[in-house]
């Protein structure tokens, strides 16, 4: 028995160091400290671990206090000769007392060639802008913070990723935030609040592939006089979801080859309810209207906008939503240029009662005549 228990030990002890520190980036950090009483070998493995995973949520500490504790103590006795590649921090468990301890995580991490950092705590974050001294900074995950930075200037960042934030600026024309990131390729822009009046909303990324926008918000609302401003002409993909409302879009770049163009007006009785609409049951498309002729030209118009914008679009998703508006008011999409001129397919999301929507041959007409690529149309199942 004792020496098949020194042959399982020695199994492990010959593992190599690169194995372990694989094994090890997987974990939490309190879980790869705790593997230092194995060996006097594995002393050394916890301290130069360069992936870095503090979760409070499934780590057993009674507090925040004694989680960030923890945190502090383990950044402070690491090796400090060693780079800190990926730090993952997970306090949104957590009520956040202490002003600055992210902030003294952050100015911890950014000179170590940090190339991944993910945050989520329900605090204030003042110091975005050390990030920008960083030239190996290529993902940004932000979560639940709130922040003054509402402009991010990191020349390495390749990914950003932004979801429940707080921005807190002071009032401009023009809001740029990622102009300062160059080499942007992947950009996430989910349940975001800004506080402050600004007309323009302009992302500025010239090697953006992938745009996803949900619920952006201006002072807790929907401000529709915010026009969304695009300058990404390498844009490969682009979502656009919202519970009811649909932004202005214009290009200042034409989109020379998207590949996936996806709009999603989630909750049909609030955009309803927006444009004056009265629930009912006309013409299968589910709802009477009272919109006047003034407001469903502006709607239309929004969505023309966008359309014309997304127009090198070669697979298409639109909500069901979305659908009804255009066939309810077919008689405003005469004359007007089929904006999708490459696209391939059409899908209908959403709803599973959309799988009886009819689109009227006019609406079809509109969206797809110009392609000579069209091939099929998809009603969900």
């Amino acid at each position: 028995m004792k020496k098949k228990k020194k042959e399982e030990e020695d199994r492990v002890s010959n593992l190599p160091d690169e194995v372990i520190y694989h094994i090890l980036s997987y974990v939490d950090a309190r879980t790869a400290a705790q593997t230092s009483v194995l060996s006097r070998r594995w002393r050394k493995f916890w301290s130069s671990l360069t992936v870095l995973n503090f979760n409070g949520s499934s780590s057993p500490f009674q507090d925040a206090s004694h989680f960030l504790s923890f945190v502090d103590n383990f950044l402070f006795h690491r090796n400090q000769s060693s780079k800190v590649e990926v730090l993952r921090l997970d306090l949104v468990d957590y009520d956040i007392e202490e002003v600055d301890v992210v902030d003294s995580i952050i100015d911890c991490v950014t000179p170590k060639d940090i190339s991944h950092l993910s945050i989520e705590a329900c605090c204030v974050v003042q110091s975005l802008p050390t990030l920008s001294a960083s030239r190996t900074l290529t993902t940004l995950k932000l979560g639940n913070i709130s922040t003054e930075t509402s402009s991010f200037n990191l020349a390495s960042l390749e990914m950003l990723h932004l979801s429940s934030c707080r921005f807190e600026l002071r009032d401009v024309e023009v809001l740029e935030p990622v102009t300062g990131c160059p080499n942007l390729r992947s950009l996430y822009l989910h349940d975001c609040h800004y506080y402050g009046k600004f007309d323009k909303y302009r992302i500025r990324a010239p090697r953006l592939g992938l745009l996803s926008i949900w619920c952006l918000r201006v002072d807790e609302i929907f401000d529709p006089d915010c026009v969304i401003e695009l300058s990404t002409p390498s844009l490969r993909s682009f979502s656009y979801s919202d519970h009811s409302d649909l932004y202005p879009f214009s290009t200042l770049r034409r989109i020379r080859a998207l590949d996936k163009f996806s709009i999603n007006l989630g909750d049909w009785e609030t955009v309803i309810t927006n444009f004056n609409f009265s629930l009912g049951d006309r013409e299968g498309f589910g709802f009477t209207t009272k919109l006047n002729q003034a407001e469903a030209t502006h709607l239309i118009n929004k969505l023309a906008q966008l359309f014309q914008a997304m127009g090198r679009a070669k697979s298409v998703s639109l909500s069901s939503q979305v659908v009804r508006v255009l066939s309810k008011f077919c008689e405003l999409l005469d004359d007007r240029p089929s904006p999708f001129t490459r696209v391939k397919t059409f899908k209908i999301i959403n709803e599973s009662s959309a799988a009886h929507l009819r689109i009227p041959s006019i609406v079809m007409a509109y969206l797809a005549g110009a392609s000579p690529h069209f091939s099929s149309y998809r009603r969900p199942t």
